[in-house]
Parts: structure tokens; C-alpha cells; sequence
């Protein structure tokens, strides 16, 4: 094939159609593929469920002029202690 031929093929190529060909087949190789590239679920225990345990109580702090107010108990809070 001479220099000729290719580009007489090649301006005879519609552009706009193979790039729609070219996105349904991408559309296409997506939908396909979709299940494939979710992450696997996470698993579950196989154990019982076990119910939560409450931390201690507040206790009421009060103050100079009289009013109270609940006081975080300790050991617990930022994790530095």
C-alpha cells in the first residue's frame, strides 16, 4: 500500500463513529466487568453477639456557688493517662 492509499483510507474513515464504537465497546467491557472489580464483602463473625458494657457513673462535682454538674469519670477521656 503506497502513502497514496493510506491516506485516501484514512479520510475516509468516519472519526465520529469509531469513537462512538470505540465508547460502546468501553460501555460495553464496564458493565461486563462491574461485578468483578467490587472489593469482597467484609466477613462476619461467626460468634454471638455479645451486649455493650457501660463505663462507671458521672459523678456530680460541685461547684463554688452552689450548682452541680456531672463530672466525667476517670480513666477515661483523651488516652494520655
Amino acid at each position: 500500500m503506497d502513502s497514496l492509499a493510506v491516506t485516501a483510507l484514512l479520510q475516509r474513515v468516519r472519526w465520529s463513529n469509531l469513537a462512538r464504537l470505540a465508547a460502546l465497546a468501553g460501555v460495553a467491557l464496564l458493565a461486563f466487568l462491574w461485578p468483578r472489580l467490587s472489593s469482597a464483602p467484609p466477613p462476619v463473625p461467626a460468634t454471638a453477639p455479645v451486649p455493650l458494657t457501660r463505663g462507671p457513673a458521672a459523678v456530680p462535682v460541685v461547684r463554688e456557688q452552689g450548682t452541680t454538674s456531672a463530672a466525667a469519670p476517670t480513666g477515661t477521656g483523651t488516652g494520655t493517662g
